[in-house]
């Protein structure tokens, strides 16, 4: 990781940090090693392999959708799972349904 590359992982934790104490909850996932990325079943260009990604599972989950506003409302791009809030700088990369 080169000193930008983690610069900005610092500015995207002084982002979320904040709104995650607002709402309560825990990172579950930060940086992931390549290994553990494809162990968990993450994507092969996850942008936790950079630090520019996290998990987070609130303490109540019915604040997820206010939870995810709030991290729009601050740039970052926030996509609501099963059993997390997964939040990243970069916009989320939209599936392409391959079967057309």
């Amino acid at each position: 990781m080169t000193f930008d590359e983690l610069d900005n992982a610092v500015t995207f934790v002084h982002l979320v940090i904040p709104i995650i104490e607002e709402f309560g909850g825990s990172i579950t996932s930060f940086f992931r090693s390549a290994t553990h990325n494809k162990a968990v079943g993450g994507v092969a260009d996850s942008d936790h392999l950079s630090g520019k990604a996290i998990d987070v599972v609130l303490d109540d989950k019915m604040n997820a959708r206010q939870f995810a506003q709030r991290c729009q409302s601050v740039g970052l791009h926030p996509l609501i799972e099963d059993t997390h809030v997964h939040v990243q700088v970069s916009p989320l990369k939209v599936k392409q349904d391959k079967s057309k």
